[in-house]
């Protein structure tokens, strides 16, 4: 109980720290080279590569483009797995034959999703990816909420206990 709290805390913390980090990076790139944040460039990436372009010419949008290629790539092997991990955790110990059609349907989807987002604009495709950050909300919001009254419980009981600790 009390470690699955703390680990979940643990990457929620994480995962700010990194949103922090590379949105401080891509700001600070912005304003050093004298891009402006405001109109022009639409897309992240095009921003990003122009602001890279001013300080280090051409090599500035390469570096964009392979750090973009390999952060989508390891992005999509990273959710694939994330996805089978989360259906494996939530389905149990069902029956082989179920898991392996459920997984196969799984990849299937997963995989018609990946060809979609390659082919479409980029446009419509941030339109759906901020759709399902917003969706994804919802349940995370519902569980932090659930959780509330544990995760309290747990620091009032870890609070008591580390006072009595200092005072041996």
């Amino acid at each position: 109980g009390h470690s699955r709290i703390a680990v979940y805390f643990a990457n929620l913390i994480t995962s700010l720290g990194v949103a922090v980090v590379c949105f401080a990076a891509y700001l600070l790139a912005c304003i050093v080279v004298g891009v402006p944040l405001i109109g022009g460039l639409d897309l992240p990436a095009p921003l990003t590569a122009a602001a890279y372009g001013c300080a280090l010419g051409r090599a500035g949008g390469r570096i964009v483009t392979l750090s973009l290629l390999l952060f989508a790539f390891s992005s999509i092997l990273g959710w694939s797995y994330y996805g089978e991990q989360c259906l494996s955790f939530l389905l149990g110990d069902r029956s082989k034959r179920l898991l392996a059609l459920l997984f196969t349907l799984y990849r299937a989807v997963f995989l018609g999703c990946t060809i979609l987002g390659a082919v479409w604009s980029p446009h419509m495709v941030w339109q759906l990816v901020d759709l399902c950050n917003a969706l994804m909300a919802l349940p995370n919001l519902t569980a932090l909420l659930l959780l509330a009254p544990n995760a309290l419980f747990i620091l009032r009981s870890w609070k008591g206990s580390s006072k009595k600790a200092h005072r041996k």
